[in-house]
């Protein structure tokens, strides 16, 4: 086990309005526990010694009460409007002596120990790293509902979370104004020119956005369980 010590930022202040239903889907039960219950659990491991979640003003207290039953011991913040901005929020409280921070998206319930631990080892040696698959699907460019090209499938990675980042990076994270949407850090840090490591994600961290995925994940779950 590394002394080196890591914060942990689980972002789940988006609307979730894509997968419907009367309450954010972090709140969905997940093999009866909350969504946002099993990200935490399933991202944590010793060495991590923070725990910062973010959430909406309308589901704080809500956010509150599910992580006070499950007793996670965690520093809840508002985010923003953007992913960027809520992000940005959660940074600015990470204690001065961790060694890096990893981000996590509170959709994803099912990251595998073996994915958190081989971040932490590649944290060793790199500043910023995070985890990817392969593709299965043959991707296409298209315009106007029209194929322009067929994109080498080999050349690309469908990226998950958690992404880990030194503390060095966190200034540069919290100091940059993109100008266009940010759907994650890497985006933000690779248009600065900061090289980024992959290591080999996880096939099971499906993030929940439609009512199917958590069909899927409750039944990937069942099944490791057996």
């Amino acid at each position: 086990m590394s002394n080196r010590r890591y914060s942990l930022i689980v972002t789940a202040a988006g609307s979730g309005q894509r997968y419907g239903g009367p309450y954010n889907k972090i709140f969905a039960p997940l093999n009866g526990i909350p969504i946002i219950v099993h990200a935490i659990r399933q991202t944590w491991v010793p060495e991590i010694h923070q725990l910062i979640v973010t959430t909406t003003a309308d589901d704080a207290e809500m956010m509150a009460t599910i992580l006070a039953e499950y007793e996670i011991t965690a520093t809840i913040v508002i985010g923003g409007p953007t992913r960027l901005e809520s992000v940005q929020n959660a940074l600015k409280l990470v204690l001065p002596n961790s060694f890096a921070v990893m981000i996590h998206d509170g959709a994803r319930p099912n990251p595998s120990k073996a994915m958190i631990h081989r971040l932490l080892a590649a944290s060793q040696r790199h500043s910023a790293v995070i985890p990817g698959v392969p593709l299965a699907d043959t991707i296409k460019q298209i315009a106007n509902s029209t194929v322009v090209t067929t994109i080498p499938r080999h050349t690309l990675i469908g990226v998950q979370t958690p992404q880990l980042f030194s503390k060095d990076l966190i200034q540069t994270i919290l100091a940059a104004s993109p100008t266009v949407e940010i759907t994650d850090e890497a985006m933000l840090l690779e248009s600065l020119g900061i090289p980024i490591v992959v290591v080999d994600g996880s096939p099971g961290n499906i993030k929940i956005t439609l009512p199917i995925d958590k069909v899927i994940v409750e039944a990937i779950l069942t099944v490791d369980a057996k």
